[in-house]
This record gives structure tokens, sequence and C-alpha cells, in this order.
């Protein structure tokens, strides 16, 4: 007890240290420690196997655990653990995982290439009592691909720290950098390491592949830059300096690096695929909270955020034409999309900074044990005869 607050241990095993294990990880719990001081969270990258440690804990949550060794530590040891005890078990997931629906082109796929995976995963997902993801559609495919009960399921969307990204905007300096590259453009292409065929695996055919035509036809009137990698087919371009790769960044300097380099526009491509379609907008809001219009491919994660998307070089080359028709229709887009990451929009009519959607985290890391039935819609708890039994209307 804490100033006779109920304490709420909570243990954390993120999966990694890049974007998703900050965002689903991290990112939530170091926002709920500076304001619930009765929330308390260990976070371990090693499994810890002392029963006694989870004698007062209320939830342990995993992300992303596929192999072995993780499965009957997940099964044999924290499973009847969390009967006896009664904390939570929840099963963090932010992708697709099945080696089917990994894009070929994705290096992570052959990790997933054992076919034990699947069944440990799978295994994993039937012994949790909750189930967090990103998105509505990847909620689907984990009901209709691992056989999983839709009601086992929280959707979290992903939310943006104010801290981190937020206080990067700078209307002024966006119209600067706009008057100061109006004759070319910088644009960006924001892509990590698993959106190439990097270990040409698929013939070189990437989420990038469909830009390489349109940036030979066009790279005198842009100034393009692309994070973290060559793709091959421009490689000529790239040598001769008519198209730049620019290193990539920690996640926490990831806002500074793309400010301080003053683009004028984001594009985020991607291949039309059940991976891709099961990913968040994480791109596109990043992109409006640091003051950049996001020109998005017209694929299901995109277009029910926006309609400034493309699914060929004719419709990107005329939103490329919209975004820098002027500067007065460039700073009403940079603010309209600001001000969507800020008070809302109808996918998100509270906004995306994390610090404004916490209530949805705070309840999961406030859950009562296991024995008490909790309705969220009336915050009311009573004892119930039944274990196992949450209620979840957020």
């Amino acid at each position: 007890m804490i100033n006779n607050q109920v304490v709420f241990n909570n243990v954390l095993f993120p999966a990694d240290v890049g974007g998703c294990g900050h965002y689903r990880m991290r990112f939530p719990y170091w926002c709920l420690q500076t304001i619930a001081k009765n929330i308390r969270i260990v976070e371990s990258t090693k499994l810890i196997g002392d029963p006694k440690f989870f004698q007062d804990v209320r939830m342990v949550r995993l992300q992303r655990q596929v192999n072995d060794a993780q499965c009957n530590y997940f099964l044999k040891f924290l499973k009847p653990l969390s009967e006896q005890f009664g904390f939570w078990l929840i099963f963090e997931i932010d992708d697709c995982i099945q080696y089917e629906a990994i894009p070929k082109y994705n290096m992570g796929r052959k990790a997933y290439e054992n076919k034990q995976f699947f069944a440990n995963v799978k295994n994993m997902l039937q012994a949790s009592d909750i189930i967090t993801v990103t998105t509505e559609r990847l909620r689907q495919f984990y009901v209709e691909t691992y056989e999983i009960p839709e009601e086992n399921f929280l959707v979290i969307p992903n939310y943006l720290p104010r801290w981190w990204i937020g206080e990067a905007y700078d209307l002024d300096k966006r119209m600067n950098s706009f008057k100061e590259n109006q004759k070319k453009p910088k644009i960006v292409f924001p892509m990590s390491s698993s959106h190439f065929d990097m270990g040409n695996n698929n013939d070189n055919i990437d989420d990038f592949t469909d830009m390489c035509e349109f940036i030979r036809g066009t790279y005198k009137d842009y100034d393009y830059n692309i994070i973290g990698h060559a793709p091959k087919l421009i490689e000529d371009l790239i040598k001769d300096k008519k198209v730049k790769v620019i290193p990539g960044s920690d996640l926490l300097n990831y806002p500074r690096e793309l400010v301080m380099r003053d683009f004028n526009a984001v594009i985020a491509p991607l291949r039309d695929n059940v991976f891709n379609r099961c990913k968040s907008a994480i791109k596109l809001h990043e992109g409006w909270s640091l003051g950049y219009p996001v020109i998005a491919q017209d694929l299901e994660c995109y277009n029910k955020h926006t309609d400034t998307l493309f699914k060929d070089g004719n419709q990107l080359q005329n939103q490329l034409d919209n975004i820098f028709k002027d500067k007065n229709k460039y700073k009403k887009i940079v603010k309209n999309n600001r001000n969507k990451i800020d008070y809302g929009y109808v996918k998100h009519p509270n906004g995306l900074w994390i610090e404004k959607n916490i209530s949805k985290w705070h309840e999961l890391f406030t859950l009562p044990q296991k024995t008490i039935v909790l309705d969220y819609n009336r915050y009311n708890e009573q004892q119930s005869k039944t274990n196992n039994v949450i209620k979840l209307d957020l």
C-alpha cells in the first residue's frame, strides 16, 4: 500500500529494443510511471525463474515470444503461477507472426521458418488471458489464422509520446524550408531494413520496388532521400548522388534526425499483402506530428486515416503537385495534419498523444486479481466465484 492506495506490480518481457518494443512496452510504462505512483513495473529481457518473485504481481506481459524455451517458460512456469497467484498473463503481438504471411523480402521471415514456432505461438495465445494488438485487422488475422476467440483480444493503437516527438514541430521552420526548397522539394522515404529485399530473396521485389521507376523519371524535380538502405534497382542514381541514402537512427533520436534534415514531405510506400494490411498507421502519424505532409500507399492500414494516397506513379505525382502547389496550400496541410494529432479526428477522436490516451493503458496495468469480475463501463469491481473472468469495453 502507498498512502492507502493498492500497489499494482507488473512485469514486462519486451522482445526488442526498436520501434515495436518502445511503442508497445516502454512508452506506455514510462508514461504511466510518471503519473501513477501506485503502478510499479519491472522490465526484464531475461526470463525470471524464481516463483516467489511473482507472488504479489498483478500482470505479466510478454511481447512476441516464439521459441521453445520461451514457450516452455510461458506454459509450464508462468501459467501455473498465474493460476496460483491470480496475476494476468498477457501476450503482446504487433505483427503477423506466421511464416507464410511474412513477405519473402522481409529479413525477419527466416526466423519463423521453424514450423514448431507456429505451434508455440498458438499454444501461448490460447493460454493467455488477454492478447494485446495494434489494429482490428491484426486481431482478425489471429482469430482466423490461430483460431483464437475474438473476445480474448484487446486492441490498443500505437500512440505517440508528446515528450518524444511532439515538441519537434515548428510551423515557421517548415514554411522556411518550403521556401528554400521550392525549386526542388526534399522528399524522404522513412523505411527500415524490413521493407527492402536486402537478401535478394524475392528478386528485388519489395515495398520500395514500385518507387524506383517513379524516382528515375522525377529525380531532377525532387531531392529524394532514402533512410537506411540503397535499393539495388536505383544504385546507379545513388552512386551518381542523384538520390541520397542517409543512415538510420536509434528510436529515441529519430524525431530529431528527421526534423534537423528539413524534409518537405514523406512518402510511405507498401506492397499490398496480408502483412502490410495489418500494420498500424504510425508512419502517417509520426510525419503529421513533425509537420511533414505524408503521401501513403492506398492500403487498408492508411486509407482509413487519410485521403492523401497513391496507387501508382500518376496518383503520386498528382499528390505531390497538390502538396507543393503554393505556400498557403502547404501551410494548411501541415496545420490540419498536426491538428489531427493534437485534437483528434474520426478514427482517433481523442488525438494521438499517449498522454491523452493513457487511460487505455492505465486500465490494463491496474487490473485486479483474476478472481474479480471487472466491468470498465461502470468501473465496478465485485467478487466472483468464477476464475479468469474479465470484461473489457474500451
